[in-house]
């Protein structure tokens, strides 16, 4: 996820993902449908976003934004979303999403950290 809730990058983000070329200056509706085919096309059945909690990063507009794109591609492509972030971020999406709060939502402790060179 970018590391503030901007639909446009996150589509640019998506489609950098599946490895798609990317084009400068692009409009978002041409972003969003060229995303859309995309997924489609691979036959993706379930999107996991990491960080999610960037989306507290935004102010109030460009949160509903987020959130509202985020409820479209799960019902334009009828997949899961499975959201990795802090609990923050969670309660913020419930909250703001109530019909996301009817699915099942399983959070995970954090583990103990890995304190070898490299580990978080």
């Amino acid at each position: 996820m970018p590391s503030e809730p901007s639909v446009l990058r996150f589509y640019i983000a998506l489609l950098a993902a599946l490895g798609a070329p990317l084009q400068p200056r692009r409009r978002l509706a041409d972003v969003e449908q060229v995303s859309l085919s995309l997924l489609r096309a691979t036959g993706v059945r379930t999107l996991v976003i990491d960080e999610l909690h960037n989306v507290l990063a935004g102010q109030g507009n460009s949160r509903r934004e987020f959130l509202n794109l985020l409820r479209f591609l799960g019902d334009a492509m009828r997949i899961p979303i499975i959201g990795v972030g802090t609990r923050e971020a969670y309660l913020a999406v419930i909250w703001k999403c109530p019909r996301i709060g009817r699915t099942d939502d399983h959070p995970m402790r954090a583990g103990p950290r890995d304190r070898s060179p490299g580990g978080c």
